[in-house]
């Protein structure tokens, strides 16, 4: 893909706000070519000046029409949408003991048959767990939390195998949660369902969101 008005068809097709935007004329062009400067120059391998990519913008305003159906966000629907309250996040620095630790902390909320998910990064792992085991896991871990939160519910979404490969699937639950000022703490999945952890005073913004945009009829 080497020519500009090819690349920006593209990312207008696959991006629901900026085709939104161009079809209502919402969005300034000058700033807008600006942002896109960078992604352009990378999909068609060249140099583009500023001014190019706002005539090339221009002209594909004028082509699109407002009844022109979205393929991308308008097609994505949501299957089971789930709460799960009264949680708390833990994260502590990694090492071999923490590791070690760990793994007691996951055999002891599981055997008691409580809710509790685990992620290592490089240098801290992350727990999410029952809020009523938070005091516990501390006590088997025997060091200073890093980082403590202990009003925190999840949200978790199934959805088709298809958005696995689909490109703005991920974006666009994001951009509606984000349009709503609600902030993710932690984000988790698997193939086949995604995992928000976020505040509880904004579970059922978030909730009705998700449905009411995404939820299948």
């Amino acid at each position: 893909m080497h020519k500009i008005s090819d690349a920006l068809r593209h990312i207008a097709e696959h991006n629901s706000f900026i085709q939104y935007g161009l079809q209502h004329r919402l969005l300034n062009l000058s700033q807008l070519a600006r942002f896109l400067q960078p992604l352009i120059a990378a999909r068609t391998k060249k140099e583009v000046g500023a001014s190019a990519l706002h005539m090339s913008l221009s002209r594909l305003q004028g082509t699109m029409r407002k009844t022109e159906r979205r393929s991308t966000e308008s097609e994505f629907s949501l299957g089971q949408i789930s709460v799960q309250p009264n949680l708390a996040i833990l994260t502590v620095e990694k090492n071999r003991e923490t590791q070690r630790r760990a793994g007691l902390v996951l055999t002891k909320v599981q055997n008691a048959g409580g809710y509790i998910t685990i992620t290592e990064g490089l240098s801290e792992i992350t727990m999410i767990l029952d809020r009523a085991m938070l005091a516990e896991a501390i006590e088997i871990l025997k060091t200073k939390p890093l980082l403590k939160n202990e009003r925190v519910a999840a949200i978790s979404a199934k959805f088709s195998p298809k958005y696995v490969r689909t490109p703005g699937f991920l974006f666009s639950i994001l951009q509606c949660l984000y349009f709503q000022s609600i902030n993710i703490v932690e984000i988790s999945s698997t193939s086949t369902e995604i995992i928000f952890y976020l505040a509880e005073s904004e579970v059922k913004l978030a909730f009705d969101t998700l449905y009411n945009k995404f939820g299948q009829r």
